[in-house]
């Protein structure tokens, strides 16, 4: 086994348990808090990007939305898909959804790149 937080091999019977997250091994107390500390972290950074996103300022959501519905047919778009995607790329390179849609956009009209949307 190995810890999750700092990668650490965790002898057999020797992980440490937590109250939460009892599938994911850890080799120290302090590992298993600075993964509640990442969790929360990211926590709020998607409340953050919901209140964006619910807020009355909803253009650069709408904008992003709008630009997979004209790359995609209507019978390939997987919305759930799209979102939990988007939410990945937003969590793991701290951008917004101006950022992401300037990156999809420069991929397809600068570098030619095109999307197949028989495949998910």
């Amino acid at each position: 086994m190995t810890c999750e937080v700092c990668g650490a091999d965790i002898p057999r019977g020797q992980r440490y348990k937590g109250k939460r997250y009892s599938s994911v091994h850890f080799c120290s107390q302090e590992c298993y808090d600075e993964y509640l500390h990442t969790k929360e972290e990211n926590k709020k950074k998607r409340w953050n990007m919901r209140q964006v996103v619910e807020s009355g300022d909803k253009t650069e959501y709408r904008k992003f939305t709008d630009l997979l519905n004209d790359l995609y047919p209507e019978e390939y778009q997987n919305w759930s898909m799209f979102q939990q995607q988007a939410s990945k790329y937003i969590d793991d390179f701290d951008l917004d959804y101006s950022k992401l849609r300037g990156i999809i956009v420069f991929a397809v009209r600068f570098e030619g790149h095109s999307f197949n949307p028989t495949i998910s």
